[in-house]
């Protein structure tokens, strides 16, 4: 009676006491208590898990609700009846131990700690919504009672130049679109930048006269990052030729003009562990490039170009203490340490370093290492060269390819080569980079003249031009080859080019070293 009378006093203000005795009384008549209406209110109120979680996914941002998706859903299919008060700190430390035990088993993870926060993660989102809609109480949010699982320490490390050198080399000499692949490749081992960054890649994010592009990242980040000129030309050209014409258009697209997909990433790596052992065994991806190309930038011009090179945010507090706000590095040690990376001068880096080294690095600490984790003191340009085309390897095959051609027979596999020759199959991979992409122009020259005359009769009989199945029939060639010539037919992409050449890139030499762009209808056009 006495707590009856506490709760009445604090109603006092809003009704009159006499009424809040009165309550009260009848309240103890019915055997009841002011917490049984509260927790009555409450049930009418609080969402269940099957009622909330649509509403929540629905305001996630599209990257958390692809990281987060599949956890919403199990802890729906777990809890779907049950309302959100209803679930206690036991309950969600039950449901994070169910999702690291059933976490999808890879060769790069460490024993689903990460999947169990991102449960965690998940669930906070889901509880912190409903606290910000007033659906629940601060006091009835559990997760503030349960410890977010530590992170578990990642098993990527920075890859061997020889390494680098294999996977470079698969990509150049594999895949329906090797140009796009070693693209790709250079462009996150230059800019260290994630998937996301790549993917969203704009040609107004592009600065040809800075040689800067400017990467989108995950949790909304936006920064700009030095790149090679050699880099920047073919991004910029990569784009125009693919059929890029406003400054909203992606850079990076296939063949026949489409933006390039998250799933084009698993397909190369797919491939690549096919045809690298090593990329297989580690489950090497993109993450490893970003990796690698960071341990040389902290090796080389210490931690805080480093943080600069990666894009991360200075934290408020470490062991370096507020000192590390004023010391964070600038846009031009960042193009400095590029620069001694790539062996090209940047518009940005700085003219001299303060260890007065020749291209702004710090001098080696001692003996050059090339262990596990560090790359030593290489430049991309070494790496990617490691894989010289030997000119006697080249000049064996092709004098097979002539006998096979004049003997009428088909032309000898990679296999029955490297019998022929003794050389390894890689070795053989190189050389026939070299002496394909050397050919590739006349092949795609006399493809696109048969489609010409196809169209043509089509369009002197008063038919429909035929399509791209029908192309392959008449002509023999694959699909691929006829996506490229019906591009080059209709103005959108150029005919392709060596592969064999060039550090990295190889999509031979542009026709300018920039892009003008002029203004049209309000918005930047390719001229």
């Amino acid at each position: 009676m006495a707590d009856m009378e506490a709760t009445g006093d604090a109603a006092v203000s809003r009704v009159g006491r006499g009424d809040v005795t009165v309550a009260l009384r009848v309240l103890q008549r019915m055997n009841l208590t002011p917490e049984d209406l509260v927790a009555a209110v409450a049930a009418r109120t609080v969402p269940t898990f099957t009622e909330l979680v649509p509403e929540v996914v629905e305001a996630m941002p599209a990257g958390s609700r692809r990281a987060y998706g599949s956890y919403v859903n199990k802890m729906t299919a777990l809890w779907g009846s049950r309302r959100l008060d209803e679930v206690d700190p036991h309950d969600v430390r039950r449901f994070l131990s169910y999702v690291r035990e059933t976490a999808q088993v890879r060769r790069s993870g460490v024993g689903g700690t990460g999947a169990e926060r991102h449960a965690y993660h998940a669930l906070s989102f889901v509880y912190r919504y409903a606290v910000d809609h007033e659906l629940i109480s601060v006091r009835q949010n559990v997760m503030r009672l349960v410890t977010a699982p530590a992170m578990g320490e990642s098993r990527r490390y920075a890859l061997s130049p020889q390494l680098v050198s294999d996977i470079m080399a698969a990509a150049r000499s594999t895949g329906h679109d090797p140009v796009l692949d070693v693209l790709i490749l250079r462009f996150h081992l230059e800019t260290a930048a994630r998937r996301g960054g790549a993917l969203a890649l704009r040609v107004c994010d592009l600065d040809p006269d800075q040689s800067l592009v400017r990467l989108r990242e995950k949790n909304s980040t936006q920064r700009w990052q030095p790149v090679s000129p050699t880099l920047m030309e073919h991004l910029l050209h990569h784009a125009r030729d693919r059929g890029a014409r406003d400054e909203e258009d992606r850079v990076l697209r296939f063949a026949n003009g489409a933006a390039v997909t998250p799933h084009h990433y698993n397909w190369l790596w797919k491939r690549l562990h096919k045809l690298v052992a090593s990329a297989r065994v580690s489950g090497i991806s993109t993450h490893w490039l970003r990796h690698t190309t960071l341990t040389w930038v902290e090796r080389n011009f210490g931690y805080a170009v480093a943080r600069a090179y990666a894009g991360h945010a200075v934290p408020k507090s470490s062991q370096y203490g507020v000192t590390q706000v004023y010391v964070k590095a600038g846009l031009e040690e960042v193009a400095a340490a590029l620069q001694a990376l790539t062996g090209e001068p940047h518009p940005l880096a700085l003219v001299s370093g303060s260890a007065g080294a020749d291209d702004g690095s710090s001098p080696p600490p001692g003996p050059v290492r090339m262990g596990v984790g560090l790359i030593g003191r290489s430049s991309l340009c070494e790496w990617l060269r490691e894989g010289i085309v030997e000119e006697g390897l080249v000049e064996q095959i092709r004098r097979l390819y002539e006998e096979a051609d004049q003997a009428g027979k088909r032309r000898p596999g990679r296999k029955a080569l490297a019998r022929a020759t003794g050389a390894s199959v890689r070795r053989v991979e190189m050389a026939q980079v070299h002496i394909n992409g050397s050919a590739r122009l006349g092949w795609l020259d006399d493809l696109v003249e048969r489609i010409r005359r196809l169209y043509e009769e089509a369009d002197q009989a008063g038919k429909r031009r035929p399509g791209r199945g029908r192309l392959m029939a008449a002509t023999g060639a694959n699909q691929y080859r006829v996506t490229l010539a019906i591009a080059a037919i209709n103005g959108v992409v150029r005919r392709p080019v060596s592969t064999a050449a060039g550090p990295g890139v190889s999509v031979g030499p542009p026709e300018s070293p920039t892009v003008e762009m002029t203004s049209g209808a309000g918005r930047g056009r390719w001229r």
